[in-house]
């Protein structure tokens, strides 16, 4: 069994992340269409503002899922050149893809450092996968392995203490460059979970107004009453920026929902008032060419990489506890994959003693003249007893030498009996 991990995460450009994204309905329909192409592995999909990784688990031998035709996947389905993102990707095989899922889940390969958000990601990518059928046993096993590595970091390190996640460093933005939030506009542009995230922390800065824009307006509506704020139609986008001092974007939109020329019409209603953006968005959802208008002041994703390097200097005493846990978890996974993988090659071995048996029986009784049907049946019913007696003390010990962590005994096994190796 191969683990594969093929993916690009925030230190690749946004322009090229946001190309390569999936958003819900196609990640579903890459699931689907990688299963007909292997119709016998099992895959799943995480794609989040940060990082898209196709994971997938299959056989040996032939049967296995090479990185390159993933990389072959992924261009064809967002019509992309390889050229132009391979020297972006990395890919992880086994127990390295293992090892870089748990580091994934439980925040330690985010752009802000412990980000607790990423876990629900991960088991809405997992959960995504075993709705349409594309996880099974191998992807169960690993993917709850990752959930109870994250969960054990968040309980046992002071790793996730404070604030975080990408909302609240997008808040950390805003609160550096007005010091007084009583007369300020603010407006949340989409009604997404990242949207509700960054609410929750903003209502922390006691905010005079609090505009909420979506293009459902029933869910713009469903936040704003949650949190004390008004629910605009997506239609006045260009009044409410007109009206806003601080504005946090995180819609779905394909493509940016403000240029640069439909914000120089807001900035001359604003009379060039000073605002402050934070585009949380992949895609992004403000032409960054807004960023060089004066009096204006815009950051994306990738410019929260100042606040992932402030939580690492100050959090780097946490990080050993946090790898010892992951590696402690690895091996572990190692084994119940093991004890996974040890039922067909034990059914493997079964049935290789009983094809020597039938080979046998089919030269020896037709010599044996004058035997009845009932003779015959207790010649054959002799001969399994003995197989399985035979079989039974290497079965137990396999299993026992998986659960003391001596996982190669599986393949001296296959070795040892000419087993398919797939």
């Amino acid at each position: 069994m191969k683990f594969l991990c093929v993916g690009l995460h925030w230190k690749t450009p946004i322009s090229l992340r946001e190309r390569l994204a999936f958003d819900r309905d196609q990640v579903e329909l890459a699931l689907q269409q990688l299963r007909q192409r292997h119709e016998e592995a099992e895959f799943a999909i995480l794609s989040t503002c940060n990082r898209t990784e196709v994971y997938s688990a299959g056989g040996e031998g032939s049967q296995e899922i090479r990185s390159d035709e993933i990389i072959r996947f992924l261009s064809d389905f967002h019509d992309v050149s390889m050229d132009e993102f391979v020297p972006h990707l990395y890919t992880h095989e086994n127990a390295k893809a293992s090892y870089h899922l748990f580091e994934v889940a439980s925040g330690l390969d985010s752009l802000v450092l412990g980000e607790v958000q990423i876990l629900g990601q991960v088991k809405q990518a997992y959960e995504q996968a075993a709705r349409v059928s594309s996880a099974g046993p191998v992807m169960h096993t690993i993917f709850q392995k990752a959930f109870n590595v994250a969960k054990r970091i968040q309980t046992e390190t002071g790793l996730t203490r404070g604030r975080l996640s990408i909302a609240s460093a997008a808040v950390d933005y805003i609160k550096g460059v007005f010091e007084v939030f009583r007369d300020k506009t603010v407006l949340v542009i989409g009604a997404g979970k990242m949207a509700e995230l960054t609410v929750q922390h903003l209502r922390e800065l006691h905010p005079g107004r609090l505009l909420v824009l979506n293009r459902n307006i029933e869910r713009a509506e469903a936040i704003a009453a949650r949190f004390g704020g008004e629910a605009w139609a997506f239609g006045r986008l260009e009044e409410a920026l007109t009206q806003a001092d601080i504005v946090i974007s995180s819609t779905a939109a394909d493509e940016p929902i403000i240029h640069a020329s439909d914000f120089a019409r807001v900035m001359k209603a604003r009379r060039q008032r000073l605002i402050a953006i934070v585009d949380i968005a992949v895609p992004r959802d403000f032409d960054d060419a807004i960023r060089e208008m004066a009096n204006v002041l815009l950051w994306n994703i990738d410019d929260l990489e100042r606040v992932r390097h402030q939580t690492i200097r100050s959090r780097r005493s946490e990080l050993v506890a946090a790898n010892k846990i992951v590696e402690d978890e690895l091996g572990q996974l190692d084994v119940q994959l093991a004890l996974l993988q040890s039922g067909p090659i034990i059914g493997q071995l079964d049935q290789r003693f009983q094809r020597i048996i039938e080979d046998e029986l089919a030269w020896l009784l037709p010599q044996l003249n004058g035997l009845s049907d009932a003779q015959r049946e207790k010649i054959k019913h002799f001969t399994h007893r003995m197989k399985n007696k035979m079989l039974h003390a290497p079965k137990a010990t396999i299993r026992e030498e998986l659960k003391q962590g001596r996982v190669g005994v599986l393949e001296l096994i296959q070795k040892l009996f000419g087993l398919d190796r797939r």
